[in-house]
């Protein structure tokens, strides 16, 4: 099932300054131990809208349904994403891939 918005699905759009989704991702490949090829799968990362946590694992092949090892990385993320815009120096703003601003991102720091 659907569990949300793909914060991974983004990208920068240096252009405008916000981001759009990512149609280029694509699995990497890497070499095991004994020389073999892998493909990893793509993290996704997700907030659920029933439980308003945001989750990050892998998605089955359906590309709508948590594989067994999603996580809860709800303060992470959002420590992340504070960190992030306070360096960035200005609010961060999230637009679609037709330029509509989704979000505006602004941090107060407290220490």
């Amino acid at each position: 099932m659907y569990d949300g918005f793909f914060a991974s699905d983004i990208q920068e759009a240096p252009w405008r300054g916000g981001v759009r989704p990512n149609t280029e991702a694509k699995p990497r490949s890497s070499t095991g131990l004994n020389g073999e090829t892998t493909m990893s799968k793509k993290l996704h990362i997700g907030c659920s809208p029933l439980k308003n946590t945001i989750y990050a694992g892998t998605l089955l092949k359906d590309g709508r349904t948590w594989g067994a090892n999603k996580q809860d990385v709800t303060i992470e993320a959002l420590e992340a994403v504070a960190e992030h815009v306070v360096r960035f120096g200005a609010p961060v703003e999230i637009s679609d891939e037709t330029g509509k601003m989704l979000y505006r991102i602004t941090v107060e720091k407290m220490a």
